[in-house]
């Protein structure tokens, strides 16, 4: 069986949860469940509201998002 590919958006963070999960508005304006990687999570400590993120998702649950990197 073949993996589908992730896609790879570039969203905006619009809310911060205490437990570590934010809220991303991608560019089409669907709101998406994120959480940061595991390898990133040094690296993306100090996440705010308004920070551009890019994140991963699959085709099968559109509704929630990987954060892999701090968009520039």
């Amino acid at each position: 069986m073949e993996t589908e590919e992730p896609i790879q958006l570039i969203g905006t963070v619009s809310q911060v949860s205490p437990d570590g999960t934010f809220l991303v508005r991608l560019p089409n304006g669907h709101v998406v469940f994120g959480h940061v990687a595991a390898k990133m999570r040094n690296e993306l400590v100090g996440l705010g509201v308004d920070d551009k993120v890019q994140v991963e998702m699959t085709p099968y649950d559109l509704g929630k998002a990987r954060i892999t990197a701090r968009a520039k």
